[in-house]
């Protein structure tokens, strides 16, 4: 029988002496795998050597004995009193000892109490998950739109938007074995400091309405007159005396003032 030989060509850019070792580590591991039985699958062969597996297995045997009459706060108590001074969490730059987490976590529980909260109570967990699914909605629905009315908007879609609070509630409430049967937004307003823009902003739209129905009238309005004047043969107008009419006609009836007629007594012309 002629020895198998592993010849590997590698470049020193992509990987280093050490890579292509453990790659041919694994692929020789893989070969032995196949020593017994030509027939093995794949999934059954193993990729690491005994000496690894055994490291893994230690590395990875994390369970300990304890008292199991003991809460997860007593355990975590004990331990505040035998390793105060150790790190217990850490999050990017910042750690907290197990002492500094037990006087957070004592200054949570008394500022709940404040509030009214007992114990098994889910209140916390329900307020901090309402207040984001309604950050949510306010970040899928505008507050309200007066230039696109078909635009669903927290204001005008209630159905829709309430069926999407339910819905978020649910998905975000229900590993913590809450049920969510019925949620709805029940008040919206302006923040203060764009009420005053927003009201500014609803009384042009409603004054420009206004106007285009005012301009709308009073063109039906002298439409009517010139067309009353033809049909009845009272006074034949050319075309700039019909335009003086147009003018002195639209400017009465749309004026937000009171109009001063002047009096004519002399004829069309002086």
């Amino acid at each position: 029988q002629q020895p198998l030989v592993f010849h590997a060509d590698f470049q020193f850019r992509f990987f280093s002496k050490e890579e292509i070792q453990l790659f041919l580590s694994r692929i020789s591991q893989i070969i032995l795998g196949f020593e017994n039985s030509i027939q093995s699958e794949l999934s059954n062969i193993k990729l690491l050597p005994v000496s690894e597996r055994s490291l893994l297995s230690s590395f990875n045997a994390t369970g300990v004995d304890y008292d199991q009459s003991m809460s997860v706060v007593d355990l975590f108590e004990s331990q505040v009193v035998v390793h105060g001074d150790k790190t217990a969490v850490v999050f990017g730059d910042s750690s907290l000892s197990y002492a500094e987490l037990d006087a957070r976590s004592n200054q949570l529980a008394h500022y709940l109490r404040s509030k009214g909260v007992k114990e098994d109570s889910l209140v916390p967990i329900v307020r901090i998950q309402s207040d984001a699914a309604v950050r949510t909605l306010a970040g899928m629905y505008p507050y309200d739109n007066f230039e696109i009315e078909a635009e669903m908007t927290l204001r005008s879609g209630h159905v829709e938007v309430n069926q999407a609070l339910e819905e978020t509630l649910r998905n975000r409430l229900d590993i913590a074995g809450i049920y969510v049967i019925e949620a709805r937004i029940g008040y919206l307003a302006y923040a203060p400091e764009i009420a005053g823009a927003m009201l500014r902003r609803q009384q042009a739209t409603a004054v420009v309405a206004a106007r285009f129905k005012i301009v709308e009238g009073a063109v039906s309005m002298v439409q009517m007159a010139l067309d009353h004047l033809k049909k009845q043969n009272i006074i034949e107008l050319d075309e700039e005396r019909k335009a003086a009419m147009v003018s002195n006609l639209m400017v009465v009836l749309c004026a937000d003032k009171d109009v001063s007629p002047i009096v004519n007594t002399g004829t069309l012309n002086h």
